[in-house]
């Protein structure tokens, strides 16, 4: 690849320090997250719910970044869906 994109090798330290950085960061929001999401997800199993509102799977997203997919997936494996229509 050095032959291809020099600009790679001539900048790996800052590439790998930027790739550093972003993943400790994911990792952080993901901690963060997957806390939230358990809160929500007990929440509703609690109240008798099947649907997580999509309002605060999209306040997870918009306030600390955690992704709706993962939201979805996570409430998937407890048998609850997002309401994406409400």
């Amino acid at each position: 690849m050095k032959h291809v994109y020099p600009e790679l090798m001539a900048n790996q330290a800052v590439i790998e320090e930027i790739t550093t950085t972003e993943e400790e960061r994911f990792s952080n929001t993901l901690e963060t997250g997957l806390s939230l999401v358990e809160e929500l997800i007990e929440g509703a199993i609690s109240q008798g719910e099947k649907l997580l509102p999509s309002k605060q799977v999209f306040q997870l997203y918009d306030t600390y970044g955690f992704p709706p997919e993962l939201t979805a997936e996570i409430a998937g494996e407890r048998g609850l869906s997002i309401d994406w229509e409400g």
